[in-house]
Order: C-alpha cells, then sequence, then structure tokens
C-alpha cells in the first residue's frame, strides 16, 4: 500500500468541495428551495378616537394670588420659611468711594522730547523714584493722579473730579552745585571756570522761553558727555 504526500489529500479535498458546490447548484436550477412566499400585511383598524380632530384648547395662568403658597413656603429654604429682604445689605453705600489722596510727592526731572516725555518724581511718604509718562497714572496709593501736561520746569496732574488737579514745580534743591565736576563743554563753547555751577539757577536762565529750552537742552548734552567720559574712564582702567 502506498502512502499519499500532503498534495494528493490537498487535491482529493479540494475535488470533494467543488462536487459539492456543483450538487447545491444543480439543486438550486430545479426549484429545489424556491417554494416560499411572503405572508401579506394584514390591515389594522384605526381607533375612532386618532380619526378626530385636534382639538385647540387656550390656556391661561391662574391669577397671581393662586400662587401665594408658593411665595409663604419657598422651596429654597431648609425650613420653607421665607427670608426677610435686607435693602440696606444689597444697596451700595454711598460713601464707597476712595477718600482723595493728597499728591505729596517732589517734582525732581522733566524729559521732554519728540518720541517721549516723561516726568520722575520722589514719593515723599516712602521715598521711592517714580517715573511717569505723559497721559498715564501714577503707581501705588498715587493711583488717583495722571500726568496730564508737561513743561520744562513743571508738570500737572489731574486727580478726577474729587481731587481737582495739582501742579508741581521741578525741585532745584537736587540740582549739581560747585562741588560736582565741571562737564565737558561742546566744541566751540569755553570751559567754565572752577566754581562756576554746572546747572544755572532759574534767575540765571534766559527770561525767553525758546532760549531757555535751548539752554536746558545744551545742560543735558553736557551732562551727557560727562557721562560718556567717565564711563570710557572706568572701561580703560577696568582692562589695566
Amino acid at each position: 500500500m502506498t502512502r499519499r504526500d500532503p498534495g494528493q489529500w490537498a487535491t482529493l479535498i479540494l475535488g470533494g468541495l467543488c462536487g459539492l458546490l456543483a450538487l447545491l447548484a444543480l439543486l438550486q436550477t430545479l426549484g429545489i428551495g424556491s417554494g416560499y412566499r411572503l405572508l401579506q400585511d394584514e390591515p389594522a383598524a384605526l381607533d375612532e378616537d386618532l380619526k378626530r380632530p385636534m382639538q385647540q384648547i387656550e390656556f391661561k395662568l391662574p391669577e397671581f394670588a393662586s400662587y401665594a403658597e408658593v411665595a409663604a413656603r419657598p422651596l429654597f429654604t431648609s425650613d420653607r420659611k421665607p427670608r426677610p429682604i435686607d435693602d440696606k445689605a444689597t444697596a451700595a453705600p454711598a460713601g464707597d468711594a476712595p477718600p482723595p489722596v493728597p499728591l505729596n510727592a517732589t517734582l525732581l526731572a522733566v524729559l521732554i522730547d519728540p518720541a517721549l516725555q516723561m516726568a520722575v518724581l520722589r514719593d515723599n511718604a516712602s521715598s521711592a523714584v517714580i517715573r511717569v509718562r505723559r497721559g498715564m497714572p501714577l503707581p501705588g496709593e498715587l493711583a488717583g493722579w495722571t500726568l496730564q501736561e508737561l513743561e520744562p520746569r513743571k508738570a500737572l496732574f489731574d486727580g478726577g473730579p474729587q481731587q481737582g488737579t495739582a501742579e508741581l514745580k521741578l525741585d532745584m534743591s537736587k540740582s549739581p552745585t560747585a562741588s560736582a565736576p565741571p562737564p565737558v563743554p561742546p566744541p566751540g563753547v569755553p570751559p567754565q571756570p572752577p566754581g562756576t555751577p554746572a546747572v544755572p539757577t532759574a534767575a540765571s536762565l534766559p527770561t525767553d522761553e525758546a532760549a531757555r529750552q535751548a539752554e536746558v537742552q545744551r545742560i543735558i548734552e553736557q551732562r551727557r558727555a560727562q557721562m560718556r567720559a567717565e564711563a570710557e574712564k572706568m572701561q580703560q582702567q577696568g582692562k589695566q
């Protein structure tokens, strides 16, 4: 007896499946299994109440007196008893606005430039130095004051309808005196002799507004040149 290899077994199995499928196709061709039919739908009789037209009934809310029990026994309280309404607690107090704060500050410097207008102040209460631009409010307790206008030697602050306006003048007591080193003069300007103040007093400034602004601008340029010279000197000493 010869033994069949797996290939021969696979051929026999596939041949048997093909024969079975051919037999099923032959039975379907002869009409075996096609003698069935679907049942017809049985008509259901509608209820007579459903055939009646819909009645439209106008609904009106009862009078407000019918809801007296709801007001007498509210649902959102644990004891189902109404709570008295405290008008004093709900109403905002008339004097709730913050009290006016005086502008207790000293104007130290004014910077007027086409691109920047700034005032430097010192808070006399805390000795803190404040820098504020035009149109901006002051920080901290002085937030009710806003810098409104700037001039070469004074600043005008707006405190609203309660505080009005306040004007601060430049404090000249902090200006450099004769003990300070003389600034480097620009080209074409003779050096100042020792003992001449670096910043002139209000009496020595020109009375004309344009000349006064030019003098202030010249003093600022001298101070900037002096600071640049001092920075270069310190940088050279650090390299040595």
